[in-house]
Parts: structure tokens; sequence; C-alpha cells
């Protein structure tokens, strides 16, 4: 499968709450990332992956996500060009994973929690 479509069964999974499945799947598009697929796709991986892992109550792994997810942001959205309406949407989902990872910093995880 595309990376596209790893997300969209990783958002199916999540959907049906079943976050383990949603993990794999959001992890498994990560490692096929490559050029052809969307700045907003690979965004969007980044972003329910954190989503997933704080849902789960790993708040470690959402914010290293929405870390990611600001990075790829940063590395990349010049690429686009003129398409104004695609850097919007892009830096939007950027600035709800900086939001999400402060949030997430503040909270203790119920991992670290157990160890």
């Amino acid at each position: 499968p595309t990376s596209t479509e790893l997300l969209e069964l990783g958002d199916k999974a999540f959907g049906m709450n079943d976050v383990e499945s949603a993990i794999k799947q959001y992890k498994l598009g990560i490692e096929s990332l490559s050029d052809d697929i969307s700045l907003q796709d690979a965004l969007s991986l980044y972003t329910h992956l954190g989503s997933a892992h704080s849902h789960s109550g790993d708040n470690e792994e959402a914010v290293a996500a929405y870390r990611r997810a600001i990075l790829l942001h940063s590395d990349t959205v010049d690429s686009l060009g003129d398409d104004e309406d695609a850097k919007r949407d892009a830096t939007n989902q950027a600035a709800q994973a900086a939001y999400y990872q402060k949030c997430f910093a503040l909270r203790p995880s119920k991992t670290s929690s157990s160890r």
C-alpha cells in the first residue's frame, strides 16, 4: 500500500478505536513516504500518529510525532511554490501540531509514570 492508503487505513482503525492498528498503519505510512505524496498527507501521518499515541496515553511518543510534523513542515513548505492554499493548509496543520506538542509536554505520560 502507498503512504496515502496507509493513512486511510490508520484513520479507519482509529475511527473504530483500534488504536494499536492505527499506530501501526501510520508508522508504516511514514516508513514508506516518497516524494510523490502531498505534504498535507505526510503531515497527516505524523499528526494522526501523535493523536493515536496521545489516545493510548503515551504522551512522549505523541510529542515526538508532533515534533516530526513541525520539522517536516519547516523543511518542505517552501517547496510548494506559489500554491498559497496548500501553504496555508500545511502551516495550519503544523501550528496544530505545535499546540498539541506543548499541551502534551505539560501532561505526564501514562507510560513514563508506570516505568
